[in-house]
């Protein structure tokens, strides 16, 4: 519910609400931060951020190894393994410290996310290479709200929903790896 002195008198447009959505904590202030060197803003705790493009496997793993221990949950469906499952081999080559990292490899990634969600032991969970309807994004959102975690979704195709809170698009070049922002809402 928004506190009544951010509505007013004003007539809100809806997608002036759905800005206003996640900007701020219940206090009034921004939202705390992740910090990640591919982003130098930083990814904002209690949302949903969605990241795309060619380099988004390698954005979350570099973002991970940022993250000093934190435990991190990567959620994938097997039956996407055809389109680049993650290697845990292939991270562990990368300096990437397994044992922050529980894999969860389930059919059922709805139900799997809402529970890892819901049990917030972790600060970061990444979901990869789904798509989503926009009520379970929604509901997702607000279990992530809940607490100071972060939800990755690694997505081929940009959501057309209103639901994250930032959608950045990875790219990779001769220097190295790049995100912009591709929308941002309200979270400054």
């Amino acid at each position: 519910m928004l506190a009544p002195a951010l509505v007013g008198n004003k007539k809100w447009t809806l997608e002036q609400l759905r800005q206003l959505v996640g900007s701020a904590d219940s206090a009034g202030s921004q939202r705390p931060r992740r910090s990640c060197s591919l982003y130098p803003e930083g990814l904002p705790l209690r949302s949903l951020v969605e990241v795309s493009g060619c380099g988004k496997t390698q954005f979350a793993v570099q973002f991970i190894q940022e993250q000093a221990s934190a435990p991190v949950a990567w959620i994938e469906d097997p039956r996407r393994a055809a389109q680049g499952s993650i290697n845990p081999f292939g991270l562990w080559q990368m300096n990437l410290d397994l044992q922050q990292i529980t894999f969860i490899e389930t059919m059922q990634v709805e139900w799997a996310t809402q529970q890892v969600l819901q049990s917030q032991l972790f600060p970061i969970v990444i979901c990869s290479e789904l798509l989503f309807h926009e009520k379970i994004l929604r509901k997702f959102q607000l279990f992530v709200e809940k607490y100071e975690g972060l939800f990755l979704l690694l997505s081929s195709e940009v959501h057309q929903s209103w639901v994250p809170a930032l959608q950045l698009q990875v790219q990779r070049s001769t220097h190295g790896l790049s995100a912009r922002t591709l929308r941002r809402r309200g979270v400054g």
